[in-house]
C-alpha cells in the first residue's frame, strides 16, 4: 500500500495579496460555473442554444472567461455535475432561477 503525505497549507503563511488572489479566482470560477449552468438550462428549456453556430462548450468557456484548457474543462465538468445533481434531486427540469418546473 502506498501512503502519500501532503503538507497542510495555512492562509497565515502566505502574503495577504496571494490569499486574496486565490479567493478572487474561486469567486471567478464559481461565477463561470453559474453562467454555464444557466446557459445549459436555458437552452434545454427553450430549445435555443446559447453557443454560436458550430461552437463547442469548451471553446465558449475559453473565449468567454479567458481560461486555459485545464480550467475550461474544470468549469464545464463542475457545471455539468451541478446541473445533473439538481435534475436528479428534484426529478424535473430546474429553471434558470433554480425553481423546479
Amino acid at each position: 500500500m502506498l501512503t502519500l503525505f501532503s503538507n497542510r497549507v495555512y492562509k497565515n503563511t502566505f502574503p495577504a495579496v496571494e490569499v486574496f488572489a486565490v479567493g478572487e479566482e474561486i469567486v471567478n470560477f464559481n461565477s463561470a460555473k453559474y453562467h454555464l449552468v444557466n446557459g445549459i438550462t436555458h437552452s434545454e428549456r427553450t430549445g435555443q442554444g446559447f453557443l454560436a453556430e458550430g461552437q463547442s462548450l469548451h471553446m465558449y468557456a475559453k473565449g468567454t472567461f479567458g481560461y486555459n484548457d485545464y480550467f475550461a474543462n474544470s468549469v464545464i465538468i463542475a457545471a455539468k455535475k451541478q446541473r445533473s445533481t439538481a435534475t436528479k434531486r428534484t426529478g424535473g427540469i430546474v429553471s434558470v432561477s433554480g425553481r423546479v418546473q
